[in-house]
């Protein structure tokens, strides 16, 4: 299954989308910055879960595009031939 969110890039360019997630975002640090810290605490409590839950959806999104594969065996397969003794010692 591919999930297509925006076919193309010239439609962010072309919307109103930017601006209003830009004054979303103002009104967020607005609301935190007036209200104290009790706000900052309630922000976090709501923006931090998101922050992941968008962060494991791009992960998992990632891992269906057509070269995952060769990516994840690139990240993971080191190439023992270009290590030397000189570049160990120096971490």
């Amino acid at each position: 299954m591919i999930i297509y969110f925006i076919p193309d890039i010239s439609l962010i360019q072309q919307s109103y989308w930017p601006v209003l997630t830009h004054f979303i975002s103002l009104f967020i640090v607005g609301v935190c910055v007036f209200g104290g810290i009790k706000w900052i605490e309630k922000a976090n409590i709501i923006l931090v879960p998101l922050l992941l839950l968008i962060i494991t959806i791009t992960f998992c999104w990632s891992l269906t595009r057509q070269y995952a594969d060769v990516g994840i065996k690139f990240l993971f397969t080191p190439d023992w031939s270009k290590l030397h003794c000189d570049q160990a010692s120096e971490i």
